[in-house]
């Protein structure tokens, strides 16, 4: 746990990226029609595939293709009408488009298209695209386009925006008018906050004599003025149009040595922190375990002055103690336990990185790990999931082999990314570590 000290002061930070440029270097683009109902335009490409992109495949040979960002009408999705290889063409008659769903940036609603030239008939030098727009859905507040500071970026990252620049967009979240309590920035009610960073679940203590020693003074500290706040620790979604994390108030345990209202240096502030890896429980989802891709720490911002309306939130006291007659005995119960490493990321044969955020643990046909279960019953049954990319011809031929302590898993079902299996062999005790062999068998 670290304890670091906040002055409210507000920056404003803008990183522009630029999504992928809708002409790449070797390509050029023939627009035939453009509106808000669809999109007609032919690709072409030069004679040595400059500005394509290489897709490794299961079998390690590689697919050249092209990508291209095509806006869409807001609560629209595009129909990919026909796709084929244009007049200059002579040694392919048939390409291959995928078609991405729509997703949104800063209200403009875009799809990604994924163009392969080269197919077994042969490659294109040109390919012609029919997109249709059909609109599946009543879309929320709509709004004139005003975005000026991103009009070259959408202009270069987006093939058919001269057409689609009048377009309205959805209304963004920082845009639509706020209550003044909606307004009110929760940062000003405190003149500073302490950022509190864990890295684990579990509960934390923080001492009057740490904080003193953080540079908060503890004269006339009183314990009511103590408040800790968190959002949640899970990253943001990428769709700028979802709810952003709510900030909320996190319940502390105050114990107040000698009782007198002031946190003094022998004082304690107790409060439950999360780790932003974690497994998460909620009403109405499947369990899932969360990896968060861009910090290990999840921060806790804790206030000792201010104004905020409102009583402090403290952890209550229940008494356990069972009443009446129990109708059930639990002697059991289900637990997820989540081993990970992240040492290598997946390149192509030409070094090529096309996914940042997938790491794997290792590229080896053979692993040896070891998992704690601690409270595991002897020889009780476990579900065991791994993800792993491997290659086979079916849910049992090839993939993956595993083996807990010795016994091979049974009822293995696998896919290309993953596979399940069923064991009897878990050792129990308190510090037990279940050793686990993993074979990667390629099928011929």
């Amino acid at each position: 746990m670290e304890i670091r000290w906040y002055k409210p002061i507000f920056l404003l930070l803008f990183v522009l990226t630029l999504v992928g440029s809708a002409i790449a270097s070797g390509q050029n683009l023939q627009i035939i029609s453009s509106s808000e109902s669809g999109f007609h335009f032919v690709l072409s490409f030069d004679e040595r595939g400059s500005g394509l992109q290489r897709r490794i495949n299961a079998d390690s040979s590689t697919t050249p293709y092209a990508t291209l960002q095509v806006a869409v009408p807001a609560g629209s999705r595009a129909r990919l009408l026909s796709a084929g290889a244009g007049s200059e063409s002579s040694t392919a008659s048939q390409v291959v488009v995928e078609v991405s769903e729509p997703f949104v940036v800063r209200g403009r609603s875009i799809v990604s298209l994924k163009v392969l030239p080269v197919t077994a008939s042969g490659s294109a030098s040109q390919v012609e695209i029919n997109l249709a727009f059909d609109r599946t859905r009543r879309t929320a507040a709509l709004s004139a386009a005003n975005d000026p500071g991103f009009e070259r970026v959408f202009g270069a990252s987006l093939a058919n925006f001269e057409q689609a620049r009048l377009w309205p967009v959805l209304q963004r979240r920082g845009s639509q008018a706020l209550s003044s309590a909606d307004a009110k920035d929760l940062l000003s009610d405190a003149d500073q906050w302490y950022q509190v960073a864990v890295k684990s679940t579990g509960l934390y203590e923080i001492t009057g004599s740490r904080l003193q020693s953080a540079g908060v003074s503890l004269a006339g500290l009183s314990i009511d003025s103590l408040r800790m706040f968190n959002a949640g620790g899970l990253p943001n979604a990428a769709n700028t149009l979802d709810d952003r994390p709510e900030f909320r108030e996190a319940a502390l345990l105050v114990l107040d040595q000698d009782g007198d209202g002031f946190f003094d240096t022998g004082d304690r502030v107790i409060f439950y922190g999360e780790a932003v890896d974690r497994w998460l429980y909620r009403a109405g989802y499947p369990r899932s375990f969360m990896n968060n891709r861009y910090t290990d720490e999840n921060v806790y911002w804790l206030a000792v002055s201010g104004d905020f309306g409102t009583p402090p939130v403290r952890m209550g006291q229940i008494d356990g103690s069972p009443t009446g007659v129990y109708d059930t005995l639990i002697t059991t119960f289900w637990r997820d336990v989540h081993v990970e490493q992240e040492n290598l990321i997946s390149r192509e044969t030409d070094g090529h990185v096309m996914d940042f955020y997938n790491w794997f643990w290792t590229d080896s046909t053979n692993l040896t790990l070891y998992v704690p279960t601690p409270g595991a019953i002897s020889g009780d049954s476990a579900a065991v999931y791994l993800e792993g990319r491997t290659s086979g011809s079916s849910s049992t031929d090839g993939y993956i082999d595993m083996a807990v302590n010795g016994t091979a898993g049974v009822d293995k079902a696998c896919s290309y990314s993953s596979c399940r299996y069923d064991t009897y062999s878990l050792l129990g005790g308190a510090g037990e570590l279940n050793r686990v062999d993993l074979q990667l068998t390629l099928s011929s």
